[in-house]
């Protein structure tokens, strides 16, 4: 697990399944949208793995410290 900061955070998810991609958005009411695409599905793939290697990852004890807070 990485986390990123709270001021980065989105009301969005993406969920990836095979060739589909689930975007939820958790406002006053959830809203959804699901496109079934390889290529879309592959693009977002690609750029969660971008998203996960741009994350710098922090010891485990100041995490736990953060959590406290």
């Amino acid at each position: 697990a990485k986390f990123l900061n709270s001021e980065k955070m989105s009301p969005m998810q993406i969920m990836i399944y095979k060739n589909k991609v689930a975007i939820f958005v958790m406002d006053t009411e959830m809203q959804a949208v699901l496109i079934e695409n390889d290529g879309f599905a592959k693009s977002q793939i690609e750029y969660f793995n971008f998203m996960w290697n741009s994350i710098k990852e922090k010891p485990l004890s100041s995490r736990k410290n953060n959590l406290k807070k």
